[in-house]
C-alpha cells in the first residue's frame, strides 16, 4: 500500500510539472506595444531682459528642392493637393523649433532597443521541470528497488518465501508470541524433568544406603567388565577386524562379559562357586589366553597397541581374582619348543584357526624352518591349564603344534 502510495504522488508530481512546462511553452496573448512615442517635451523659456536682444540658433541651411508649396497664416506647410503626387515625408521637429507658445520643444530620449530573451527563458524552464519530474520519478525507481532488497533480506533472515515492510510487524509480533509460548513450554518440560530427575536420584540414594558396599571380588570384576569394553572399542581398526574376523574375538568379548555381570549379580556368598565354575567351562578361556597371542604375533602394528592393552589388562584382573581363590594358572609360551614327549594327550590342535591369519602362519612358518624332526613349535595356547587344591583341582592347558602339511 505504501509502495503503491509513492508511485501515485511521483506521477501526479511529474504530471503537474509538465502541465507547468506547457503553460510556460504558450505565447503570451497580444497587447499593446511597449514602444513608446516620441513625446514633445515644452521647456519653457525665461523672458528676455531689457535691452537683450533675442536671438535664436538657426539650423544650418540645408537644400531644399523646388516647389511650389505655399505658407499658411500659421506657419504650417502643408503638401499640395494635386493628384497623382506622393507626398513628402515628415520632417522631425527640430530642438530649436519654436512651438506656438514661444517655448522650444525637445523630444523625450527613446529608450534603448534589447535583444528579446523570452524563448530562451521558456526553454529553459521546460527542461528543468522536466528534469525535476524525471529524477522524482527515478528517485521512487530506485527507493522501490531499495524496499524490495530490504524485503527479500528480511523474508531469509526469517525463512519465508515472500514478505513485504507492511506485514514485518506483524510477522515479528508472532515470532514473539512463539517464541513466549516455546519459552513456557519448555519451563513446564524442565520442571517436569526436574521433579522426576529429583524422584529418581532419591530412589537411587536409598538403594545405596540400604545395598552393602562392594567387596574386593566386586570391585575387580566389575573393573574387568570395562576393560572387555575397551577391547570391543578397539576392534574397529581394519588390521585389527581382519584377526576378529578369522578367530571371532568380538563373540569372544561378548561372552565374556555375559558371564562377568552375572558375578556381579549375585550374593557375595556365591562369587567364587560361580567364578570357578565358569572357569571350568571354559567361559574365561578367551580373557586369559587372547593377551598372549596379540603380544607374540602383533606387537610391532600400531593398529592392536589399544587392544593388546585392553586385554592385558582384563587377564590380569582375572587372574588376580583365581589366585585369591587358590587358582594358579599355567600357560606355556607361544613359538616355545617341546618334543613329542611333552604334548598332552588329547589337548593339541588349532581350536581357534589361527592358521587362517596370515601373519601369524607367515611368523609360524619362518620360525619352524630351524626345529630339528623330533622337536614341535607350540603357535597358540587357546585354553590355559590351571592347577587348585580346592574342588576343580587341576587342568593340562590346550595347545595348537605347528604343522608343516596345514600350515604352508
Amino acid at each position: 500500500m505504501d509502495r503503491s502510495k509513492g508511485w501515485i504522488a511521483a506521477f501526479v508530481l511529474l504530471g503537474m510539472f509538465v502541465f507547468a512546462a506547457k503553460s510556460a511553452a504558450e505565447p503570451p496573448p497580444p497587447g499593446p506595444s511597449r514602444t513608446q512615442p516620441n513625446v514633445e517635451m515644452s521647456i519653457p523659456q525665461p523672458p528676455p531682459g531689457p535691452g537683450a536682444e533675442t536671438t535664436a540658433p538657426q539650423p544650418e541651411p540645408q537644400p531644399q528642392p523646388q516647389s511650389t508649396i505655399a505658407p499658411t497664416p500659421s506657419g504650417d506647410v502643408k503638401p499640395p493637393l494635386a493628384t497623382g503626387a506622393d507626398p513628402p515625408p515628415l520632417r522631425p521637429a527640430s530642438k530649436t523649433e519654436p512651438g506656438s507658445n514661444g517655448a522650444a520643444h525637445r523630444p523625450l530620449p527613446e529608450p534603448p532597443l534589447e535583444p528579446s530573451s523570452s524563448g530562451t527563458t521558456t526553454y529553459t524552464l521546460i527542461a528543468l521541470l522536466l528534469g525535476i519530474g524525471i529524477g522524482a520519478v527515478a528517485c521512487q525507481f530506485y527507493l522501490s528497488w531499495r524496499l524490495r532488497v530490504v524485503e527479500r533480506g528480511i523474508a531469509k533472515a526469517l525463512r519465508l518465501e515472500r514478505i513485504t515492510v507492511a506485514e514485518v510487524a506483524n510477522e515479528i509480533l508472532e515470532l514473539q508470541t512463539d517464541f513466549v509460548e516455546e519459552i513456557k513450554k519448555r519451563e513446564t518440560e524442565h520442571s517436569r524433568q526436574t521433579k522426576e530427575l529429583s524422584t529418581r536420584l532419591a530412589v537411587l540414594d536409598s538403594q545405596r544406603g540400604s545395598r552393602p558396599a562392594l567387596g574386593p571380588d566386586q570391585t575387580r570384576s566389575a573393573a574387568a567388565i570395562a576393560c572387555v569394553d575397551d577391547a570391543l572399542n578397539a576392534m574397529g581398526a581394519p588390521d585389527t577386524r581382519t584377526v576378529d574376523e578369522a578367530i571371532g574375538l568380538h563373540p569372544a568379548l561378548e561372552s565374556t562379559k555375559t558371564f562377568l555381570e552375572e558375578l556381579q549379580k549375585g550374593p557375595t556368598t556365591d562369587f567364587a562357586a560361580k567364578l570357578l565354575t565358569g572357569l571350568e567351562r571354559g567361559q574365561l578361556d578367551h580373557a586369559l589366553s587372547t593377551a598372549s597371542l596379540l603380544d607374540t604375533y602383533f606387537a610391532d602394528r600400531p593398529a592392536f597397541r589399544h587392544a593388546r592393552v585392553a586385554y592385558r589388562a582384563l587377564e590380569s584382573l582375572l587372574l588376580a581374582l583365581l589366585h585369591n581363590h587358590g587358582v594358579q594358572v599355567i600357560r606355556p609360551s607361544i613359538l616355545s619348543v617341546i618334543s613329542a614327549a611333552d604334548i598332552p594327550s588329547g589337548q593339541s590342535g588349532d581350536r581357534r584357526n589361527v592358521r587362517n591369519v596370515q601373519t601369524i602362519r607367515q611368523t609360524a612358518a619362518r620360525v619352524a624352518r630351524s626345529l630339528e624332526p623330533s622337536e614341535f613349535l607350540i603357535v597358540d595356547c587357546p585354553a590355559p591349564g590351571w592347577m587348585s587344591s580346592g574342588p576343580i583341582g587341576r587342568r593340562q592347558p590346550h595347545i595348537a603344534i605347528f604343522e608343516t602339511s596345514s600350515w604352508t
